[in-house]
């Protein structure tokens, strides 16, 4: 047995939290990196959907007030939070942006920061959520197609997972 503590085996005791658009062209993107997180051990991986019991109503106020108060809850508890934006920045990242700024604004951002990741397609030219995001010193990925985005989250997660 190796002296030495092997954090390699134990991802599972790390919670990872994944967030971006449900829209139908993008649903796809989110069910498949969890997924593949989970396959390589990170099985307490979620999306933000996963966490809420009711189903989801974009009309009704006070249910979604509801819903980004138990967002902002799991993004507090999670050990990792990966907020994946779509396409030009139009309505259907709107509820990534704002999930975003209840993490920034918040008083434990500062111990989440590290373990924040974000990621935009080429294409997105919103230079205003960009420079935003790089003033508060997130960590940013720019990928050039969906197939990044695994390779990039199980780094990321992997370098973070000591500190």
């Amino acid at each position: 047995m190796s002296r030495f503590f092997d954090i390699s085996n134990d991802y599972s005791r790390y919670q990872t939290l994944i967030l971006g658009s449900y829209h139908p062209s993008n649903i796809q993107v989110l069910l498949d990196l969890k997924e593949r997180l989970i396959e390589k051990g990170f099985t307490r991986t979620y999306l933000a959907k996963d966490v809420i019991e009711e189903e989801l109503d974009y009309e009704n106020k006070d249910k979604l007030a509801k819903f980004y108060s138990i967002i902002k809850f799991e993004m507090f508890k999670s050990d990792f939070n990966i907020f994946i934006f779509f396409g030009e920045p139009n309505k259907e990242n709107e509820s990534t942006i704002i999930e975003l700024s209840s993490l920034v604004n918040s008083e434990q951002f500062s111990k989440k920061i590290n373990k924040t990741l974000l990621l935009f397609p080429s294409n997105f030219s919103s230079s205003m959520l960009e420079g935003f995001a790089r003033s508060e010193k997130l960590n940013i990925f720019i990928y050039e197609d969906e197939t990044q985005i695994f390779l990039k989250c199980f780094v990321f997660i992997k370098q973070n997972i000591v500190g």
